[in-house]
């Protein structure tokens, strides 16, 4: 696989995302494979809803991102964009922010979260899909 070459934006001229762990934008300068990911969620291999608190449903729907990613020949650094959809922005923010800075581990990518009223399942809080150029 290519190596992706990228520039992570951060105009000063607009607020500074990197405190929240993602980029204003994401300039690909090389690849030549884009992967788009379904939404992940906590769901088994069975495709059954595994409950429990954000946190632990968050885990379970970067773990899908991640085997996305291997399935493609891709890893993390590869995301260029995320979307995440969460049911309780200001309860889960904090955390989400916490731990997609430990998932990318400084690669930040381009990020937008939207507060929706529901998911596909009752308990479901988060589901998370990702851009990928490889």
């Amino acid at each position: 696989m290519n190596q992706l070459k990228h520039k992570l934006l951060a105009p000063s001229s607009i607020a500074d995302s990197r405190v929240h762990g993602y980029s204003q934008g994401v300039l690909v300068t090389k690849g030549k494979k884009t992967l788009f990911t379904a939404g992940q969620l906590a769901q088994d291999a069975k495709g059954k809803f595994v409950g429990g608190s954000f946190r632990q449903q968050y885990k379970m729907a970067l773990a899908g991102i991640d085997a996305v990613l291997k399935e493609a020949g891709a890893t993390r650094r590869d995301v260029v964009k995320i979307t995440t959809f969460l049911t309780d922005m200001k309860g889960d923010l904090k955390e989400f922010d916490k731990m997609t800075k430990e998932f990318f581990k400084g690669t930040m990518p381009a990020s937008s979260v939207v507060e929706v009223r529901a998911l596909a399942f009752p308990d479901q809080v988060v589901e998370i899909e990702a851009v990928a150029v490889i």
